[in-house]
C-alpha cells in the first residue's frame, strides 16, 4: 500500500504564495514609507549587464512585499525578545533609547586627522576640533554595551598633535542626564548647550547658561535611528529650538534670499523633521548677528551635529560661516583669507570622521 505523502505544509505554503500575491495587487504602492524615512525602490529597468537588473529587482521586490513596514516591526520585536541587537546599525538601549552601533573600522580616520592638520595649519587661525561620541557611549543608563569612542578620541588626538582637540567626552559623561534623543543619533537641546559650553571655553567667551535662552518645544519628533530600527511603538522625542536672542540675517550659498530666522519650522511637518535646524545642509550659510556692527568671524565646519549647536554661538559673534562639506563648492582657505575669519570649529560625530570622504577639499587654494 503506498503511504500518504503529507500534504498539510505544502497547501499552506501555496495559500500564503497567494494571499502575498493577493495582497501586492490590491495595495497601493507606495513611494516613500514614512516610518523609514526613505524613497522606496522603483520597478527597475531590464538590463542584461553586470547582474545590476537583479540587485536592482531584489531590492524592490523587498520594499513593495505586502504590509512590508508592519513584518519590519514584527521581525525588530521578535530580534528583541530572543535577546538580539535591532539591525547592525541600531541597538536598542535598556533605558529604551535608540542608538547608533558602536563604530566598527574606520577606514578614513587618519587621513581625515591628516587633512585637518593640514588644514588648520595652511589657515593660520585659531582652529578647534569638537569630536563627537556616539550616544551610546556617553548613556550611563543605557547598559552593559561596549563603546571604544573615547579610546578612539585620545588616539586620535595623538595621532594628529598639531590640532586642539575640544573635550565633551568627560563632561557628557558625567553630566548625568540624557543628552542625545531618544529615536535619533544627534544630541538634544541639553547635549547641543553642553556641547557650547565646552566650545566658549575653547573659544575664549563666556557661555550663557540654558536658562538664559527662550526654548520652543515641538513635540512628536522620530528621529533617524527609529526610522531604522522598526521599533514603531517607540515613544516620539521632543525637539528643542532655542532663541538666540538677537536678531539675525541668514543666507545660503551666496544667493540674494535672506531669512530671519534659524529655523525652517515647515519641516516640522515633514517626516523628516531635523532639517528645522537651519534648513538642513547648505554648502555654505552665513549667519549675521544683526546686534553687532562690528566683531568677530567664526567657521564652522561641521556635520549635521553643527545644526543645532550654532544657534547657541550666534550671540558672540558678529558673523558665523557654517560650512557643510557634503555640499560645499570652492576653496575654504581662499574664504577665509577673502572674508577676514578670525576662528575655526570643527564639530564632526565620529562615525563621520572616521569615514567620510569629502574633506579633500579643506587643503585646497
Amino acid at each position: 500500500m503506498q503511504e500518504r505523502k503529507p500534504i498539510l505544509f505544502p497547501v499552506f505554503f501555496l495559500l500564503v504564495l497567494a494571499l502575498a500575491l493577493a495582497l501586492f495587487i490590491v495595495l497601493p504602492r507606495q513611494a516613500y514609507s514614512p516610518l523609514e524615512k526613505r524613497f522606496l525602490a522603483q520597478p527597475p529597468r531590464f538590463s542584461m549587464e553586470g547582474g545590476q537588473f537583479s540587485q536592482d529587482f531584489e531590492a524592490y521586490a523587498g520594499d513593495v512585499f505586502p504590509l512590508r513596514e508592519q513584518w519590519v516591526g514584527l521581525n525588530a520585536a521578535a530580534r528583541q525578545l530572543f535577546g538580539l541587537n535591532i539591525t547592525g546599525e541600531v541597538w536598542r538601549m535598556q533605558d529604551g533609547s535608540l542608538a547608533e552601533a558602536p563604530l566598527g573600522a574606520q577606514p578614513r580616520l587618519a587621513r581625515n586627522l591628516g587633512i585637518l592638520e593640514d588644514f588648520a595649519g595652511m589657515a593660520g587661525i585659531d582652529t578647534r576640533v569638537m569630536v563627537v561620541p556616539h550616544g551610546g557611549a556617553v548613556n550611563t543608563a543605557g547598559g552593559p554595551y561596549a563603546y571604544p569612542d573615547r579610546a578612539i578620541i585620545q588616539g586620535a588626538e595623538e595621532m594628529a598633535p598639531g590640532l586642539v582637540f575640544i573635550d565633551v567626552v568627560t563632561p557628557f559623561v558625567s553630566a548625568g542626564r540624557p543628552l542625545y534623543y531618544r529615536t535619533d543619533p544627534h544630541w538634544n537641546v541639553d547635549g547641543a548647550h553642553l556641547a557650547y559650553t565646552e566650545a566658549a571655553k575653547a573659544l575664549g567667551f563666556e557661555p550663557k547658561p540654558l536658562e538664559w535662552f527662550a526654548v520652543e518645544h515641538s513635540e512628536g519628533f522620530y528621529g533617524s535611528a527609529y526610522a531604522r530600527s522598526g521599533l514603531w511603538r517607540t515613544k516620539p522625542d521632543t525637539l528643542g529650538l532655542i532663541d538666540p536672542g538677537v536678531p539675525v540675517k541668514l543666507t545660503f550659498d551666496g544667493r540674494e534670499e535672506a531669512f530671519d530666522s534659524l529655523y525652517f519650522k515647515e519641516h516640522l511637518s515633514q517626516p523628516d523633521q531635523y532639517p528645522v535646524f537651519l534648513d538642513g545642509n547648505h554648502g555654505l550659510t552665513v549667519i549675521e548677528n544683526l546686534e553687532r556692527a562690528e566683531g568677530s568671524h567664526l567657521v564652522v565646519l561641521k556635520d549635521s551635529f553643527g545644526n543645532s549647536l550654532v544657534p547657541f554661538l550666534v550671540n558672540h559673534y558678529r558673523t558665523i560661516s557654517v560650512v557643510d562639506p557634503r555640499a560645499y563648492r570652492g576653496s575654504l582657505q581662499t574664504y577665509i583669507r577673502d572674508q577676514g575669519v578670525d576662528q575655526a570649529l570643527v564639530v564632526y560625530s565620529l562615525h563621520n570622521l572616521g569615514t567620510d570622504t569629502n574633506l579633500g577639499f579643506l587643503t585646497s587654494r
